[in-house]
């Protein structure tokens, strides 16, 4: 395999929503080594990705969100998307606490030419590829071949509007 994906590696994606797994899938179809698998299903290793909090969920939940991240191997990357100020304050917590060189955020607003990725087209989206982006470099995917998943998502399906992470 010539993705520079490590054999078996797993992403943990959790958050607000299925778009950003979705997206991180469709990049690594080519290397089916890799599992997306839910976080609390997770083994050791592969990189863990936070797309944001869910608004639902209950304030006292993040407590346990930062240590789940903390109890992660050291190697193992972290991704945060930190498009909302309680994922901004998770990452900000794991980064004092030691974790920060593993430690991937990324925020909306960053500049971006979506133009060639029209599956990428609705509100949140922005986030959404920031963090399928971070997560695949993390696991040393080609830019060749993240730049062809993220033209290809989603073509021939219309953006859904409020699809978000």
């Amino acid at each position: 395999m010539s993705t520079g994906v490590p054999l078996h590696a797993n992403v943990f994606v959790c958050g607000v929503g299925p778009r950003t797994a979705k997206l991180i899938a469709h990049i690594l179809s080519d290397a089916g080594a890799v599992r997306l698998i839910r976080a609390d299903d997770e083994p050791a290793g592969g990189v863990t990705v936070l797309t944001g909090v869910d608004p639902g969920i209950d304030v006292s939940r993040d407590a346990l969100i930062v240590q789940h991240l903390l109890a992660r191997p050291k190697s193992a990357p972290l991704v945060v998307g930190i498009g909302d100020v309680r994922a901004g304050t998770i990452a900000r917590q794991v980064a004092m606490a030691g974790r920060a060189e593993e430690l991937h955020k990324v925020a909306p607003g960053v500049c971006l030419n979506a133009s060639r990725w029209p599956g990428l087209q609705g509100p949140g989206d922005d986030l959404v590829a920031l963090c399928a982006i971070a997560a695949c470099e993390a696991l040393d995917v080609d830019q060749s071949m993240i730049d062809k998943g993220l033209e290809s998502f989603g073509a021939n399906i219309a953006p859904t509007v409020g699809a978000g992470t």
